[in-house]
């Protein structure tokens, strides 16, 4: 259409990679990087009935005094961010598993003046009717209130209900990654201009795109991803500096060698980024007691909602696999994967003493290829208090952390 006037520019770059200043760099001298993940909703990634022995323990950390106090000190024992779990409906159960979820746009506001140096990040799922300069206005606010600290997890959805809530369907899914590449790019586009410009896109446009106050990070806030599928990998090696990678040693590690070459070819950095779900005890035996407790007590209403729901989409991370369904869907899933999904949702699991912990830590570091982890607890309070008090030196002496 070539607008132009007030309108701005037409732009020629729809697409990425699309990088206008280069990318941004964490600002952190340990060689592991460590993160605070799902402390934002009932249950975090907890689907076992033993929450229930002490719900505002195990289960309600999301209440704003338990939160805040997680996040506070998670920045004073040094870790470098937080990541809220990004949801829109919960899985029911006799936990209500997720049923109570604090936004995670509106909470890395509600941080920013509670905080001086974690990083904050939010979530946008492009296909649930956003627009791109919602977040690209919405983020560089909070970025500029938070002097650099803001960032968003880009994704693309994988719960057909949660869809649904917004009266739409699912697009199929290597379009929904096409839609946010466009989707990013614009949002690059009105970080950087300076100027109003005209975007015309396949999914999404704009006619004078433009915000301001701009992003206090240059050349922009940070761009993260946790796709496992080849689409979701290529994207977040054309947008992303970091991407979450699930699974065992060696799926992490090929995840991680994937989008560090992709990401090469296009002459950009991206980081992988495991995530684990920590089960921390004074000795491995005491670890291991509370784990059979807790696969013992699985919740499994909660669970099977919660693997119908991501099986429906067959790119997701639960078996994607044909399942048998005369069978129990955790026989369907297998014993072995349904233990992964209730206790940590398919994150890299961690039981152990303080030793075991930090060991486990270091293999996925230097066997898996992660330059950090994002940790998730069964146990939030104590779990960062053991990790502040007993892990921490010992991630010292590994030469892991400063």
């Amino acid at each position: 259409m070539g607008r132009v006037g007030h309108y701005g520019e037409r732009v020629q770059i729809t697409r990425g990679p699309f990088d206008p200043g280069g990318q941004p760099t964490i600002d952190s001298p340990h060689p592991l990087l460590l993160g605070l993940f799902a402390w934002n909703l009932t249950g975090g990634a907890t689907i076992s009935k033993a929450v229930l022995d002490d719900p505002d323990r195990y289960q309600n950390f999301w209440h704003w005094d338990t939160a805040q106090y997680l996040i506070q000190f998670a920045e004073r024992m040094g870790l470098e961010f937080q990541i809220p779990f990004g949801r829109w409906l919960g899985h029911g159960g006799e936990t209500r598993f997720n049923e109570d979820s604090l936004d995670f746009l509106t909470t890395a506001a509600a941080l920013t003046p509670l905080t001086r140096r974690i990083l904050l990040f939010s979530t946008a799922h492009v296909t649930y009717g956003f627009h791109p300069l919602h977040f690209a206005k919405f983020g560089a606010t909070i970025d500029y209130l938070s002097q650099g600290r803001w960032g968003l997890n880009v994704v693309t959805g994988w719960i057909e209900d949660e869809q649904a809530l917004f009266g739409q369907t699912f697009p199929d899914h290597d379009l929904r990654y096409e839609m946010a590449d466009e989707f990013v790019t614009l949002m690059k586009w009105a970080w950087s201009s300076q100027e109003p410009v005209t975007y015309e896109g396949e999914f999404y446009k704009s006619y004078g795109a433009y915000v301001s106050p701009k992003p206090a990070r240059k050349p922009r806030p940070y761009l993260i991803n946790a796709g496992s599928s080849p689409a979701g990998i290529e994207f977040a090696a054309k947008h992303c500096e970091w991407l979450f990678c699930a699974g065992g040693m060696e799926k992490m590690k090929l995840a991680a060698e994937t989008v560090v070459d992709r990401a090469a070819e296009y002459g950009r950095r991206v980081d992988p980024m495991a995530v684990a779900y920590v089960i921390i005890e004074g000795t491995d035996a005491k670890a291991e007691a509370v784990y059979n407790r807790l696969v013992e007590e699985i919740d499994e209403d909660a669970t099977d909602t919660f693997v119908e729901r991501a099986t429906a989409q067959p790119h997701s991370f639960a078996p994607d696999r044909k399942r048998d369904t005369t069978k129990r869907i955790r026989e369907q899933v297998g014993e072995d994967a349904y233990r992964e999904i209730a206790l940590g949702l398919a994150g890299y699991q961690i039981c152990g003493s303080p030793q075991t912990v930090a060991e486990q830590l270091r293999a996925i570091h230097q066997r898996a290829g992660q330059r950090g982890v994002l940790l998730g607890f069964f146990d939030p309070i104590k779990g960062l208090h053991m990790c502040h008090d007993e892990v921490l030196p010992l991630l010292r002496k590994m030469s892991l952390r400063k």
